[in-house]
């Protein structure tokens, strides 16, 4: 298979992911794609639906796992990679409202290292970005690239350098914050940003631009914390490029 598509759903049912009604509402021919839903939890997804149905149809070959417990973002994104034999990989959150040209770019026979979408929040254009800056590129060797994880597209040439480099692609010291910006410190590290590319992008939604409770904003608060740390043991370097 030339593509595998992850959808990572945590306390949403199939039906409820806005990113799987984006696949199965599309008029895009996905014969022969790998789509793999992953639920996260917190209870078990019912099987038997019309929504699944009707992604067989247009073509996606459909694997379900699940891990109730919560397991990390870092070890299902390096388990979904390692599943699946293809030329590139996507990684979605369940929440995005994928656009055609977005879904289009992602099916194109091409040997881009990695593919990132631009993300728009309420409109506005929001990632990727060189230096802190949204920037679409293209990038240069000297730039500080970064960009949210949800609907990059990895080919197996740049999960393979990074791999090879740090044992694993993603960085498993890291649960949930933090996952996507070490992905991109171990590509920046390695000098490969010229090889960073954007694509047309979607609407996501960015939990800091999110109106939320009080205890929901000390989670977020004290995760983001644990990432800094994380961050700044493990690539020292680079933490001083988050506070900028």
């Amino acid at each position: 298979m030339s593509l595998s598509i992850l959808v990572l759903t945590y306390n949403c049912e199939i039906e409820e992911s806005i990113t799987i009604r984006s696949l199965a509402n599309s008029d895009v021919n996905f014969s022969g794609v790998n789509l793999c839903i992953w639920n996260n939890g917190p209870k078990k997804l019912v099987y038997k639906t019309k929504t699944l149905k009707i992604l067989e149809q247009k073509g996606f070959c459909i694997t379900i796992n699940q891990t109730i417990n919560n397991a990390p973002l870092s070890w299902i994104y390096n388990n979904f990679i390692q599943s699946f034999s293809s030329n590139n990989y996507v990684i979605l959150d369940h929440d995005s409202k994928l656009s055609p040209e977005y879904l289009n770019a992602s099916l194109e026979e091409k040997t881009a290292f990695v593919q990132m979408p631009i993300i728009l929040a309420n409109g506005k254009p929001q990632s990727p970005c060189a230096n802190g800056v949204f920037s679409a590129g293209p990038y240069s060797k000297n730039e500080y690239v970064t960009a949210i994880g949800s609907g990059i597209i990895i080919s197996k040439e740049a999960a393979n350098i990074v791999k090879k480099k740090y044992g694993n692609i993603f960085d498993e010291n890291f649960a949930l914050y933090g996952v996507d910006t070490s992905f991109f410190i171990r590509l920046n590290k390695l000098a490969l940003t010229e090889n960073l590319t954007s694509i047309p992008g979607f609407e996501h939604s960015l939990s800091r631009l999110e109106v939320e409770s009080a205890d929901i904003k000390l989670f977020r608060k004290l995760e983001r914390s644990y990432d800094f740390g994380l961050t700044l043991r493990h690539y020292p370097s680079f933490s001083l490029l988050m506070m900028a």
